[in-house]
């Protein structure tokens, strides 16, 4: 029998029987207490399996992002070929429409004249052959700078009339739309023309509407306007 007579005799015989040690725990502790331990290691289990699943979460949140940043990327660069496509489009379609307002005022030069000009008579249309020799001549004569040549070569239509003083000629450009080029490119052929034939020449525009400024050249006198009608365009 195991006689405690101090305290060291006490902390011996717990050493020396541990279930004494754990009867004694369980008085001085309490159960809650004593089931810390277990209970924190389920808890660390639990964070952990938190944790995992959590990473998981992120990765798959991080794939998702990158898939959808790919996607936008895709998208947009989509977007852009689309518009670049469209921006091709309207600028062929407006080149059409330009090449065929073109055509349909060399068909109705005689027209022209008569409408615009009652004072003129129409003698014909100046071929693209002699456009070109105009420009050599103009260039000879110092009237046109060498880098303006092809500029004044593609000049739309060239028309000579005529009036009881005699020749004059018409320089005309054509568009669907008219705007602010299309009034300096006839108002400096017309006077390109007048230098170099050593008669009057008179700038119009062709179209079958203007942007402002163009209608302000118009009513102020510094240009002509041949509207070119929504029918003629049909035929």
């Amino acid at each position: 029998m195991t006689t405690i007579t101090s305290q060291e005799d006490f902390l011996r015989a717990l050493r020396e029987n541990p279930q004494w040690r754990e009867a004694v725990r369980a008085q001085i502790l309490g159960e809650d207490v004593l089931q810390l331990p277990a209970r924190f290691d389920a808890f660390v289990e639990r964070t952990e399996r938190f944790m995992e699943r959590t990473e998981a979460f992120m990765a798959d949140q991080a794939e998702f992002n990158r898939q959808q940043a790919e996607f936008n990327r895709q998208q947009a660069e989509f977007n852009r070929q689309v518009l670049v496509r469209f921006d091709r489009m309207e600028g062929d379609i407006g080149n059409l429409k330009g090449f065929f307002a073109e055509y349909k005022v060399a068909q109705y030069a005689f027209d022209l004249v008569q409408e615009v000009y009652r004072d003129l008579q129409y003698v014909r249309t100046v071929p693209p052959e002699e456009v070109g020799r105009m420009a050599q001549q103009a260039i000879a004569a110092g009237h046109l700078d060498r880098e303006d040549r092809r500029s004044f070569v593609e000049a739309d239509v060239v028309i000579e009339a005529a009036d009881g003083d005699g020749p004059c000629y018409l320089a005309v450009e054509v568009s669907y739309t008219g705007d602010r080029r299309d009034a300096d490119r006839a108002r400096r052929n017309a006077n390109i023309i007048s230098e170099l034939k050593g008669c009057p020449a008179r700038p119009v525009v062709a179209s079958v509407r203007n942007v402002d400024e163009v209608d302000e050249d118009i009513q102020s006198g510094f240009l002509s306007w041949y509207q070119v009608s929504q029918q003629q365009m049909a035929r």
